[in-house]
């Protein structure tokens, strides 16, 4: 790579760690070359830098546990990247050199990413897409995608297609702009809300898509400029939607008017009887089940705060759910988003697997990252280092996750959902206590009380493939993972 040059080296018992810097191309490079081979290269990763930030001069290198960290200034502010450092022992095994993506990345990004960019011939979608909710419906994957344009608006738009990566139809006009649900024109006045959410100034922002019966349910971020940002639910008849027939149901605010909330979806199928509404990981799993999805009267779901730390793990800032949850064999599959303190402002996506019969129960976690801030796009836009997931498909065997790049342009990435299952570790019980609160009691009225879901651990086979959880008879051990399958349609 052109005008490379070196600004910190390490070296290791099991190798010689360089870090370079471009300034042409401006990206950094970590290479790690054998000890005692000649300089046989191992491993190299390259970070691209959004163009806001500045040239870097100066940086270090250390190995912290099992973790190499690479550190430099910028600005007057520290900036940094951290690597599962026993990647640097597999080559010793004769691998050949390799190019990763990130460390121990899993989703693979569409060769022909982003998948749907701003159009500047459109006003109302000029600014930014990004953040787009997925359904497969008939064979094909329908897309709601949030769309800014020149007056700081946001609103969704459609696109669709037939192989779940190529768009092949998207339309030329907002297809949900309904305003705000009723209980902000009803809800007391409130001074202007200092809140920022990518390039948009307030609006429908973030949508989830789930199907349960014949009735597509969508929740989404609703921001009007005064009140905290909030949760609407508004739905479609299935039918309706297929045919472009925009006839959403009146939109209802479904968190507490005066708090803010995001992330929250309704799970594909009905659970115990009833629906289940996840809205919230902090990193316990809180569920709201409700035999029906209305809220009349004002009523809505009151979420509590109970924020338990996950120190030496890299999502030790939970920020919330991802699509909505997928069912496999295994358990639901929940894809979410969080960040990690010694890595601050990059959003990255985590997995784990929730039990079928009571989500609140954690089954087992990936150890790292599915995927974070790499490639160009997801680095260089209205807000670099983001990559944020609302919609994710089950094509055949193969799990799609759609998300946005740097809050401007929307992707895709996919994993075989045999691998991304072995993947999974047993979620360890938790040691700790976690803060029960909602973020507006006093500190007087908060109370501290143990976890209110239990962790169970999961059966994992052969070359760690997850067992199902289905009970069988004595002396019949649970089968293996029998493929992937879609998520049940009643």
């Amino acid at each position: 790579m052109a005008s490379m040059r070196c600004i910190a080296r390490l070296n290791t018992v099991r190798g010689s760690c360089r870090l370079f810097y471009s300034s042409a191309s401006h990206v950094l490079q970590l290479r790690m070359t054998a000890a005692g081979r000649a300089g046989r290269p191992l491993w190299q990763y390259i970070q691209p830098l959004p163009r806001s930030h500045g040239e870097v001069r100066r940086a270090w290198l250390a190995v912290q546990g099992d973790r190499l960290i690479a550190r430099w200034r910028e600005r007057g502010r520290d900036s940094s990247l951290s690597f599962p450092f026993f990647l640097a022992s597999a080559p010793a095994l004769g691998m050949p050199a390799v190019s990763l993506p990130g460390p121990q990345a899993m989703l693979d990004r569409a060769v022909r990413n982003p998948m749907l960019q701003p159009l500047p011939a459109h006003e109302w979608e000029s600014q930014a897409v990004f953040n787009a909710a997925a359904i497969e419906l008939g064979g094909r994957v329908h897309f709601v995608y949030r769309a800014v344009g020149n007056d700081g608006l946001s609103t969704f738009g459609y696109a669709a297609s037939s192989d779940g990566v190529n768009i092949d139809e998207r339309g030329g006009l907002p297809i949900y702009d309904a305003g705000m649900p009723r209980a902000y024109a009803e809800g007391d006045a409130a001074a202007p809300c200092d809140y920022g959410s990518g390039p948009s100034r307030g609006g429908c922002e973030d949508p989830r898509l789930t199907r349960v019966d014949d009735t597509l349910y969508m929740t989404y971020t609703a921001f009007d400029g005064q009140h905290p940002p909030g949760v609407a639910l508004t739905s479609i008849a299935v039918a309706d939607f297929v045919a472009r027939r925009w006839e959403w149901k009146a939109p209802v605010l479904i968190s507490p008017l005066h708090e803010a909330h995001k992330n929250w979806v309704v799970f594909p199928e009905r659970i115990g009887g009833g629906f289940a509404v996840l809205h919230g990981i902090s990193p316990g799993i809180m569920i709201d089940f409700r035999p029906k999805l209305d809220f009349p009267g004002g009523t809505c779901i009151e979420s509590h705060f109970a924020y338990a730390s996950r120190d030496g793990a890299w999502d030790n800032r939970p920020r919330g759910a991802g699509p909505p949850p997928i069912k496999t064999p295994a358990g639901w599959l929940l894809i979410y988003h969080a960040m990690d303190r010694n890595d601050p402002g990059r959003y990255k996506l985590g997995v784990m697997l929730l039990d079928l019969t009571d989500p609140r129960r954690v089954l087992g976690r990936l150890p790292y990252p599915l995927l974070q801030p790499a490639a160009r796009y997801e680095n260089d836009g209205c807000k670099a280092g983001v990559v944020y997931a609302c919609g994710a498909a089950l094509i055949g065997e193969t799990l799609h996750v759609y998300y946005g790049g740097a809050d401007t342009v929307v992707c895709a990435a996919t994993v075989p959902l045999r691998r991304l299952l072995a993947q999974l570790r047993p979620a360890a019980a938790p040691t700790h206590r976690t803060d029960d609160r909602r973020p507006h009691d006093d500190v007087e009225t908060r109370s501290r009380q143990p976890l209110a879901f239990r962790q169970q651990g999961i059966v994992l086979g052969i070359a760690g493939r997850i067992q199902s959880q289905r009970r069988r008879g004595p002396g019949h051990p649970p089968p293996r993972l029998p493929g992937a399958v879609r998520p049940h349609r009643h």
